[in-house]
């Protein structure tokens, strides 16, 4: 469950001379809707919460709360492995925020996503059984040129949601953002990449969401086994 960060809130209006009356005309929206935020009976859509955030000059992580014990989670897949520095993480734990915020608002899901490995390790024998077992559920050979679109149709078909990002051809390759139920996963993916680095990215990240339950260096390390393995 998500809130509204009234005491940030509050200690930045105040800072920039704003009532509940002021602030209601800056976003264009009525005083009750303001009043009814406050007494937290209900809570802003979308684009409420994007106006509010620039009017204030915070970030979605500085005006919301996430009221859970829960934590999603997020990976970069950087250009030539660069390390995850401390503004990218910054980046994505705003985006984790503000996604989590967002969530109430998505449409409906499948009921089904795609199902965790059972038992996941490194060992190479299994990673070839994983790519031979998921490129049969999609209709390919054993070996042969893999359909990008069969890959993001895949993806779609059972939840997870794209969202594509001009990063130029130098900058990170994608990003990977799972929201604390664990099952609702996010992927910006870098378009001005080289189609062969596309779908390795795609099979890449379809990885980490059938190995949720690795460690990170773990994950890391069978994602980039599988990738390479199933193309």
């Amino acid at each position: 469950m998500t809130s509204l960060n009234f005491d940030r809130i509050q200690t930045r209006m105040n800072e920039l001379g704003l009532n509940q009356s002021s602030l209601s005309e800056i976003l264009n929206v009525s005083r009750e809707s303001v009043s009814k935020w406050f007494k937290k009976e209900t809570f802003p859509r979308p684009v409420c919460l994007l106006s509010l955030a620039k009017v204030l000059g915070l970030t979605f992580s500085e005006i919301i709360i996430v009221e859970s014990a829960l934590v999603g989670t997020f990976a970069y897949r950087t250009h030539l492995n660069h390390p995850v520095d401390k503004r990218r993480t910054e980046i994505a734990e705003d985006i984790l925020a503000s996604l989590e915020s967002l969530k109430p608002y998505l449409d409906e899901q499948p009921l089904f996503g795609i199902a965790p490995l059972n038992r996941p390790v490194t060992e190479y024998g299994y990673i070839q059984r994983a790519a031979k077992n998921l490129r049969e559920s999609l209709g390919f050979a054993e070996s042969g040129v893999i359909d990008e679109q069969a890959l993001i149709l895949f993806f779609r078909k059972h939840g997870t949601l794209f969202i594509p990002v001009l990063w130029d051809d130098k900058g990170d390759n994608a990003l990977h953002v799972c929201l604390a139920d664990g099952e609702t996963h996010f992927i910006y993916i870098n378009l001005e990449k080289k189609l062969s680095d596309f779908k390795f990215w795609l099979v890449h990240e379809l990885s980490h969401i059938i190995t949720i339950k690795m460690s990170v260096g773990e994950a890391d390390r069978f994602a980039d086994l599988f990738a390479s393995e199933f193309l």
